[in-house]
């Protein structure tokens, strides 16, 4: 069997053990509820507004990635202790090894895996919004004829916009499999890795007001090239364009995931600590 066979093979594998998990798709269906629920709301405010909004058809797909953008770095997190922190948890590390494949062959399709699934679900979530906004924006800016045969104009943008959030995504998961990689627990990797996410929504902006009040300057100027920083930079919540964060977004992504295979190639796999 040729390397890419055997790296496909491994590959179906994960995806086979993966959808064998009821958490797991209990966490995709709180992602879909998320999504609806964006979709409705957003709809609803429309619809019950006394002066209409006129929310053209690429309006709900960016609604849906405010969300997407808020809720990336949770499923991300979460993502990454299903694909790696459980095996710690279940002590089947030493038997997926025992294979005879090496190290980095059984981690890197999950890695994979996870990056395909978060590309899976952002692909999806966009065109519910599209679809949604076919229906309910402007006739003018939603003919069915221009969406199936030609781009509306400002929809490319949209498109840019709301998969601006995958790389956070991706990233954040990196950074959980960093650190169940290292705990060598399930537990420890989404416990840290979720408060990582919310001291980072909390202390940052809770910092920045205090040194605004007390100093007189911008803390965010220092803070801009943090992982948070970098993570709200490239979703357009920094006065500087986005695309100057996506360089140091994959470079966090790539140290993360880096590290992740380093340290997994190093350390005894043998846990059961959850």
């Amino acid at each position: 069997m040729t390397a890419t066979a055997t790296y496909l093979s491994l590959l179906q594998w994960e995806w086979f053990r993966l959808r064998q998990r009821v958490g797991f798709w209990v966490v995709v269906g709180i992602a879909g509820l998320f999504v609806v629920g964006i979709l409705a709301v957003t709809t609803l405010a429309t619809s019950q507004s006394a002066v209409p909004l006129g929310i053209p058809p690429q309006g709900y797909p960016a609604a849906v990635f405010q969300g997407l953008s808020r809720l990336g770095p949770f499923f991300g997190i979460v993502l990454a202790s299903f694909l790696l922190g459980s095996e710690f948890a279940w002590g089947t590390w030493r038997t997926l090894i025992a294979r005879g494949e090496r190290r980095h062959w059984t981690i890197h399709p999950k890695l994979l895996l996870g990056s395909g699934i978060l590309l899976a679900v952002w692909v999806v979530a966009w065109c519910v919004g599209a679809g949604v906004g076919l229906i309910a924006g402007d006739e003018s800016s939603s003919a069915i004829g221009d969406f199936l045969f030609d781009v509306p104009d400002g929809w490319g943008e949209a498109a840019a916009t709301c998969f601006a959030s995958l790389p956070v995504a991706m990233t954040y998961m990196a950074l959980g499999a960093l650190l169940c990689v290292a705990s060598r627990s399930s537990a420890f990797g989404v416990g840290v890795g979720l408060a990582v996410v919310v001291a980072e929504s909390v202390a940052y902006p809770l910092a920045n007001v205090i040194v605004n009040g007390v100093y007189g300057f911008e803390l965010h100027e220092y803070t801009r090239w943090t992982l948070w920083g970098v993570s709200n930079g490239i979703v357009g919540r920094d006065e500087m364009n986005a695309a100057w964060f996506l360089p140091a977004v994959l470079a966090y992504l790539i140290a993360f995931y880096g590290l992740s295979i380093l340290i997994f190639g190093k350390r005894d796999v043998d846990s059961g600590s959850g």
